[in-house]
């Protein structure tokens, strides 16, 4: 709860009804904003969408008086009563009175204002607004002006805006600042330690939101799963609604994660040729991490819409945690990985664990609607076998004849997938669910590896990776007509501790872009950075791959 402001009064029970009865509290705040500026700005905070002001981030205790207000039915000041009904949100109007408060010299509607203009694209009216903002004490105002510098290139400006922002406590500015420096725009030892310095900001909002949902089950209820039973929601409207709202508070960071990196992978491509042998691995490097985020926010999105298992939640948002964490390390200082991942040889997490997290994540994101056309081939050899389709059938057939049916099983293998998640399957049991749908996945020397490690710590966010690059193109580009298996085999030879996958495949299939092409390349800066052994292998139709990790990196002497 907004802590409360002195000028704050809380009405009575019978004041606080009459704010009910519409219009006449509106009608008494609008007479009131034709010439009081205050009331100006909170007929504008009526009128804003919910989603717009949280958008806006407001953390200046100025602010909070409207918020309570909204919230709780409170005047502001003696002469101001806020409506508490929220069903006439109006953007327009909203901006209009905030446009009339600034204008009236009002401090706080200079910020909501910028955010605005900024989001319109009206560059000037929006840094003079924020300036303004800025130079009456709201720190706000510093993530706004960061973006604006970085937009116009000048990026030494927008990083001293955005660390303004992060020493006020604004997390959001941590992925654009960091951006700034892991591209080489500002290349000082202090915007890399900065990096470091404000990474527990973004840690510790991520740690935030997983204890909502999973401290005491939302305010002590008892969530409980039951088979395929629905979930026992709290009954109280109140811890419904903060049920929800944690939720979709966990899928928005992690969308945002996500969003920072993918960003930083696109423009990656554009300047390509401009960079050093040096920035080209550094771009590559996180442009696969923003790839890697995928898999388990699928399984957010998933989750969100359809299943709502805390135990999914937790999971996913654990694993981009870490990735993050080793993301940042590799990024920043790769010397420092191997020193990580030898002091990680002590904990409750193993082999087998990480392959079976690994592999219910990227089947979630393989068996959603947007990667369909990744594993199209298996829809494809599916339907044949279950006499649904022609066994002569061209990619175009399919593509225009059989478009529905291979919607059909996607949405039917996704479901299915999702069902067989909430019984706590074996790795058998994933096996046997795999192997009419796509492949016959078998496992070799998993069950013998005695390496330990912390659950969700850097040596578990380095297999996670490995794992992921490799199965997931095991899916996209197996063909087999025979239907052989696709074996996956961990393996000790001559000082190193071998992750190898074999997978038959055709010209047809690798001829298909289906990726960026570049995990190859990834996995060779990885194998640097980290002392491990890897070789481009070549292609043919019984494809291999083998990364080597020292058994030093691994394994207690």
């Amino acid at each position: 709860m907004i802590a409360q402001s002195k000028n704050v009064n809380r009405l009575s029970e019978n004041n606080r009804k009459s704010i009910m009865k519409m219009p006449e509290e509106l009608n008494h705040l609008q007479q009131l904003a034709e010439t009081n500026s205050k009331a100006q700005f909170a007929l504008a905070w009526f009128y804003l969408p919910e989603e717009i002001k949280q958008k806006m981030n407001f953390i200046d205790e100025r602010y909070s008086e409207y918020q309570l207000a909204a919230l709780e039915g409170l005047s502001i000041g003696e002469e101001i009563v806020f409506p508490i009904t929220h069903y006439q949100h109006d953007l327009s109007q909203g901006f209009e009175w905030l446009k009339k408060s600034a204008e009236s010299g009002f401090k706080e509607a200079y910020y909501p204002l910028a955010f605005l203009y900024l989001d319109q694209e009206y560059i000037f009216e929006a840094e003079k607004l924020a300036k303004q903002s800025e130079n009456s004490g709201f720190k706000e105002s510093n993530l706004i002006l960061g973006k604006i510098n970085a937009q116009r290139q000048q990026y030494a400006l927008a990083y001293d805006y955005y660390v303004k922002a992060l020493h006020a406590g604004i997390q959001l500015a941590y992925g654009p600042m960091m951006k700034i420096v892991l591209k080489g725009y500002v290349d000082t030892d202090q915007a890399k330690t900065d990096i470091e310095k404000f990474k527990p900001f973004m840690q510790d909002r991520l740690k935030k939101n997983l204890e909502r949902c999973n401290d005491n089950r939302f305010f002590g209820q008892e969530i409980k799963f039951a088979g395929l039973q629905e979930i026992d929601v709290p009954t109280d409207e109140d811890d419904d609604n903060e049920f929800e709202n944690s939720l979709e508070r966990i899928e928005t960071d992690y969308q945002w994660m996500a969003d920072q990196l993918v960003e930083v992978g696109q423009q990656s491509i554009n300047r390509m040729r401009e960079l050093q042998a040096k920035d080209r691995e550094l771009e590559e490097t996180m442009a696969m991490f923003a790839h890697k985020f995928r898999s388990p926010l699928d399984a957010i999105l998933y989750n969100t819409n359809h299943e709502h298992q805390p135990k999914l939640y937790i999971q996913a948002a654990q694993t981009m945690q870490s990735l993050l964490d080793i993301f940042s390390t590799i990024a920043t200082d790769a010397e420092h990985l191997q020193e990580r991942l030898v002091q990680d040889n002590q904990g409750n997490g193993n082999l087998m664990n990480v392959l079976t997290k690994t592999l219910d994540m990227i089947l979630l994101h393989l068996l959603s609607v947007s990667a369909s056309e990744k594993i199209q081939q298996h829809y494809v050899r599916y339907a044949k076998a279950q006499g649904l389709c022609p066994n002569e059938i061209s990619d175009k057939q399919w593509n225009e004849d059989y478009f529905e049916l291979e919607q059909q099983l996607q949405a039917e293998w996704e479901h299915s997938f999702a069902q067989l998640l909430n019984q706590s399957p074996t790795i058998q049991q994933r096996l046997a669910w795999l192997e009419p749908r796509f492949f016959k996945l078998e496992l070799q020397g998993f069950d013998a590896s005695t390496i330990q490690f912390r659950d969700y710590g850097i040596t578990e966010s380095f297999l996670t990776i490995l794992l992921n690059e490799i199965l997931v193109n095991a899916f996209k580009y197996y063909a087999s007509d025979e239907q052989q298996a696709v074996v996956l085999a961990w393996t000790e030879q001559t000082g190193y501790q071998v992750l190898s996958c074999r997978n038959p495949c055709t010209d047809k299939e690798r001829s298909k872009l289906k990726g960026s092409g570049k995990g190859h390349t990834f996995l060779s800066a990885l194998a640097r950075k980290s002392g491990s052994q890897f070789t481009k292998p070549k292609v043919n139709d019984d494809f291999v791959l083998e990364f080597g990790i020292a058994n030093q990196l691994l394994i207690t002497s």
